[in-house]
């Protein structure tokens, strides 16, 4: 089999980290593979995937301006928070205090 060249656009789903996306890849595009920025396992969204030559891009495209969105829900509750491996889900619930509802 020969190894691809090129750029993969993934949509990443929350879970697999980005390396185990691109151990997943490895059988179909090769062994040489690189992406353009992490995503954190708990995170979905487009991975960069680059095979072959195309890896020498990696650090053209790291640089890029990013777009991030999120939808928030001011004065909600919950027992539970994301996950994460910095622990600002423990810091935000030890803080948690009542705030105002705000319509936007």
């Amino acid at each position: 089999m020969t190894a691809a060249n090129g750029l993969f656009l993934v949509d990443k789903p929350p879970g697999p980290s980005s390396f185990g996306v691109l151990r997943s890849l490895r059988p179909a595009l090769g062994r040489k593979l690189g992406h353009a920025g992490t995503l954190d396992p708990f995170a979905g969204g487009l991975l960069l995937v680059l095979a072959g030559r195309a890896t020498r891009l990696a650090t053209f495209l790291s640089g890029l301006d990013k777009t991030y969105r999120a939808v928030v829900q001011f004065g909600a509750t919950s027992i539970t928070l994301p996950t994460s491996s910095f622990g600002f889900a423990a810091l935000i619930a030890r803080n948690a205090r009542p705030c105002a509802r705000f319509t936007v």
